[in-house]
């Protein structure tokens, strides 16, 4: 029988339940693996779990697991409400194939929502940013020699109004996506400020061939939108809101979705 391990194990979950769940643990045993260390796919595995003084054991087979980042729907307001959970590589494409398949004689608003988004890839959040600003700049960084890099838009964008829900849990590059839209005058925020993280980071590998060598994370660069804000300060909202009694998503009863649902509204009502 191999190492025996301390597992500790939360429960995943999205707006509500996540601030409910966030501090508690649901399951504590001891794993036994056999042996072995897992490394390619395909390889398997038996792992023993006890739980109290029952024993289970699972034949797992190692795979690529992509979880689903970017949900949408049609919500009765006649808005393409979209669900951005996090900032993964290419994860901007799925959400650049929803935004060029809005029927605009049907749809008049886009809400992202990026609330407990704790952000993800610098380049998916600049690219993101790049699907609704026409062109200017979207954000830029300095090194601590105070040198800059700026960031502009390229594309065609999309020109629908826009709403962007945020929470303290948004963050890195939720901010930077937000903040952008805020700075730009492009969308509306709503929600409550988020986390602040005004930094971005590199990775080297000690080992590129066994990234489990560990490796060393150092902070490069700080990161500004368009007006000069450091992002550390946070994104602040144009409209507070806050619900902590329903999950994010439920669009029926969430009531910063409300909020943002009713100042599109609003806003289509003053073009016309």
């Amino acid at each position: 029988m191999g190492e025996i391990v301390r597992l500790q194990k939360y429960i995943a979950m999205s707006g509500a339940a996540s601030r409910r769940a966030a501090e508690t643990m649901i399951g504590e045993g001891r794993v036994s693996v056999n042996g072995t260390v897992v490394t390619e796919l395909g390889t398997k595995v038996e792992i023993v779990v006890l739980r109290g003084e029952e024993k289970l054991t699972f034949n797992i087979e190692r795979e690529n697991i992509e979880l689903d980042r970017v949900e949408s729907k049609t919500t009765a307001d006649g808005l393409c409400y979209i669900r951005y959970s996090g900032f993964a590589e290419n994860s901007e494409k799925k959400l650049e194939k929803i935004v060029n398949s809005v029927d605009k004689t049907k749809i008049s608003g886009i809400v992202v929502d990026l609330r407990d988004n704790p952000g993800g890839e610098f380049d998916s959040s600049i690219n993101m940013s790049d699907l609704f600003l026409k062109d200017g700049v979207i954000m830029y960084t300095e090194d601590k020699k105070g040198n800059k890099t700026v960031y502009k838009a390229k594309k065609d964008a999309c020109d629908l109004p826009l709403a962007v829900l945020v929470n303290g849990s948004s963050a890195s590059a939720s901010e930077i996506f937000a903040g952008a839209m805020k700075a730009r005058g492009r969308g509306i925020i709503v929600g409550e400020k988020s986390y602040g993280k005004g930094v971005s980071q590199s990775v080297s590998y000690i080992n590129m061939f066994d990234k489990s060598d560990g490796a060393l994370k150092l902070t490069v660069c700080k990161n500004y939108l368009s007006d000069g804000t450091w992002l550390n300060s946070g994104v602040m909202p144009d409209i507070e809101a806050q619900d902590t009694l329903h999950e994010i998503g439920d669009i029926e009863n969430d009531k910063v979705y409300r909020a943002a649902a009713e100042a599109l509204k609003n806003k289509s009502g003053e073009k016309k």
